[in-house]
């Protein structure tokens, strides 16, 4: 890809770094000249007004009153409004026990230090503050029709796991503060806007832009601007090779979030949410990923878009997507990303080959819903389910596969796709796949056994005996990857 030139590719930040202004809205959405009450307010009263909305939002949120949460909530913005109605949705079955919407006070200013003597010649300068205090020493800001301030938001779910949501980690209290815009509508109510974000582009037909290229747009907190122009450079490849697999093209342009914080994106999904992550993307959502402050792009970050871009292109085949089996959902997201892991297929598996040795294999079922799927079968979501999206493409070819998982996505159960699609029913395809891994598991095992053994090196005198270094009864993990367990994250975390 040719080098990229800011100037170009890059829509320029065009607000003052010190007056913290909304990255994303074109100037015209400064003007203070909007259609009101005659009488503007000023700094106090607009406060005062927020402060208001804050409550009623507040208390919507504690009472589960989805439509009472969202009146407050700004609609000109397609992806951020959708984002907050699979956010308040998730009120109708897990509300906190507490939830508090506060507005930040500014920080108070430093004191003045005394005089110090002029430096030497070669002394070194005072380190520059690090870049996510670019928003947390901004000061608040009131106008008549724009606020901009940062909101702290503190929550508890309920102790009973049954309330507290997928994960059951009630009864901890959480907070996440970040810098937000509220606006006031026409008439005269102040609305929810969103995060004050820093915004880039790739837009189509820019320089550096590959012919046909629908275009990329980052949204990204102080701080991570090398991360989103390494978003910016991977996506055109990343969109590339995952529209070919799913053999569609998707013609719009696809929004990026970059969050600073694990806090902040969890919030973002919804209260009850808890688990660590590294990405998510739900239907008409952005991909949101987990900001790294210099990161500079590579493989790992490539692997990262790719699974949720593939979950974009599933999303894509129909709005009944998202009722798949929610091991078919990361399956072939994480088939998407493949290629930019490495051995992927021997990856695969030597963990799926070393699950059938041991029994520990899923059945289908335990791994379908995403709410109640057990943190000890986490890895069999996304592996055993890569692992039958390999299986599928091999056997039936790519064109198939897809007409599969549209079948799903049109709201067709998995046993009514697979007849449709591949010609039987998922139970005699589930079969047909353990069969095969049984066969490769004694293929290994012949030539394993035809290889000569290696002579074992004497001990050396009055050495303790060596311990095996892989637990009796147990594989070894793959080339280049430690053992996982339940507790640790995934390389691609959990995400729909």
């Amino acid at each position: 890809m040719p080098a990229l030139k800011e100037r170009n590719v890059f829509h320029r930040l065009v607000a003052a770094a010190s007056l913290g202004l909304a990255l994303s809205f074109p100037a015209a959405a400064f003007s203070e000249t909007r259609a009101g009450p005659s009488v503007a307010p000023n700094a106090d009263t607009t406060r005062a007004a927020i402060e208001a909305v804050l409550a009623e939002m507040q208390a919507a949120v504690l009472a589960g009153d989805i439509p009472g949460y969202l009146r407050h909530v700004a609609t000109d913005d397609p992806i951020f409004r959708k984002e907050q109605e699979n956010w308040a949705a998730d009120l109708e079955k897990f509300k906190p026990a507490q939830f508090i919407l506060a507005i930040r006070p500014d920080p108070s200013p430093a004191p003045r230090p005394d005089p110090a003597p002029a430096p030497e010649a070669d002394a070194k300068q005072p380190a520059t503050p690090a870049p996510e205090q670019l928003w947390k020493d901004r000061p608040a800001e009131f106008g008549p029709t724009r606020a901009r301030f940062t909101l702290t938001m503190t929550w508890m779910m309920p102790q009973n796991d049954n309330d507290a949501g997928p994960q059951g980690k009630g009864g901890r209290t959480r907070s996440v503060e970040y810098p937000v815009i509220f606006e006031r509508a026409a008439d005269g109510r102040w609305l929810f806007k969103g995060e004050q974000w820093q915004v880039m582009e790739l837009t189509p037909g820019a320089e550096g832009a590959p012919q046909d290229f629908a275009g990329v747009r980052v949204k990204y907190d102080p701080g991570l601007e090398g991360m989103a122009k390494a978003v910016i450079a991977a996506m055109p490849e990343v969109r590339a090779h995952v529209d070919e697999g799913f053999e569609q093209r998707i013609e719009r342009v696809q929004e990026v979030k970059l969050y600073g914080s694990m806090a902040h994106l969890q919030a973002s999904i919804y209260l009850s949410y808890s688990d660590s992550l590294g990405g998510w993307n739900e239907p008409h959502e952005s991909i949101k990923l987990l900001g790294r402050a210099g990161r500079q792009g590579g493989a790992g970050l490539k692997t990262v878009m790719a699974h949720e871009y593939g979950h974009v292109a599933t999303f894509e085949f129909g709005e009944k997507a998202t009722d798949a089996p929610w091991w078919v959902l990361e399956g072939v997201a994480d088939l998407a990303a493949a290629k930019f892991r490495t051995n992927p297929v021997e990856r695969v598996n030597t963990i799926v080959h070393g699950w059938a040795r041991r029994g520990r294999l899923a059945n289908w079922e335990d791994i379908t819903d995403f709410r109640n799927t057990k943190g000890a079968l986490m890895g069999n979501v996304y592996t055993q389910g890569e692992h039958m999206m390999l299986y599928v493409s091999d056997r039936f070819g790519r064109t198939k596969r897809n007409a599969w998982l549209r079948a799903m996505a049109a709201g067709k159960t998995i046993d009514q796709a697979t007849r449709d699609a591949l010609g039987l029913s998922f139970a005699d395809l589930d079969a047909a796949w353990r069969a095969d891994i049984d066969q490769r598991i004694k293929a290994e095992d012949q030539a394993k056994a035809k290889q000569p053994a290696e002579p074992a090196e004497p001990p050396m005198p009055g050495a303790p005996p060596q311990a095996p270094k892989v637990p009796l009864g147990e594989d070894p993990p793959p080339p280049g990857k430690p053992k996982m367990t339940p507790e640790q994250p995934r390389e691609v975390p959990r995400a729909r």
